[in-house]
């Protein structure tokens, strides 16, 4: 997979389902877990999704299996994309947890936290608060992985930080858009060249 050698890597997790038996359910999760990432990597969403919902009924839900973070992120990406309102509204609520969930690590929390912010820029509050509280609109969820891991996430960082000067500047508020792209141009110029060359 971090070769992107998508083939060969859907024939291994197809080998390795191909010759699991039933009871055999942390080698089912490895491959439908594996086979769900070559399908997101391919953008094939609804193979991605199949595999991620047999993994999740294994036992338990496959609370147990080590990736079950990435899966659950996985999973509402895919409901995020899929535009239909159940789906969108699961996605937000599982948005909601990893965002909080420190032990999902760095990565799935940025990413989380960027969704979040994605799914209440899409239900129109980009730059004010949904009536849940203060905090609940997109650009406070966009500047967030800059705030709480800068370079440990740097992409995620610079995402949201282009992600927040795209509302601001859909918004009209041009000094504060320039301060997000600004910000990504000083620190992650190097760290995120491609979300810099976004900025300029």
């Amino acid at each position: 997979l971090a070769a992107k050698d998508y083939d060969t890597a859907q024939k291994v997790y197809q080998q390795l389902l191909d010759n699991s038996s039933p009871n055999e359910a942390a080698s089912l999760a490895t491959a439908y877990y594996g086979l769900a990432t070559v399908a997101l990597a391919k953008n094939d969403l609804p193979t991605a999704k199949a595999n991620i919902t047999k993994l999740k009924a294994l036992p338990n839900g496959a609370v147990w299996f080590k990736h079950i973070n990435d899966v659950n992120f996985d999973l509402a990406f895919i409901q995020e994309q899929s535009g239909i309102p159940a789906d969108v509204a699961a996605a937000k609520a599982t948005y909601a947890q990893l965002k909080k969930n420190i032990s999902a690590g760095p990565l799935i929390v940025t990413k989380s936290l960027l969704g979040y912010g994605r799914i209440l820029d899409k239900q129109g509050n980009a730059i004010k608060p949904e009536p849940q509280g203060p905090n609940e609109y997109a650009i406070h969820y966009y500047q967030q992985p800059n705030v709480m891991f800068q370079v440990a996430t740097p992409e995620q960082s610079a995402e949201g930080l282009y992600d927040a000067g795209q509302a601001y500047d859909k918004a009209g508020d041009k000094a504060n858009a320039k301060k997000q792209y600004d910000a990504i141009l000083s620190t992650y110029a190097t760290l995120a060249p491609d979300w810099a060359a976004k900025a300029k």
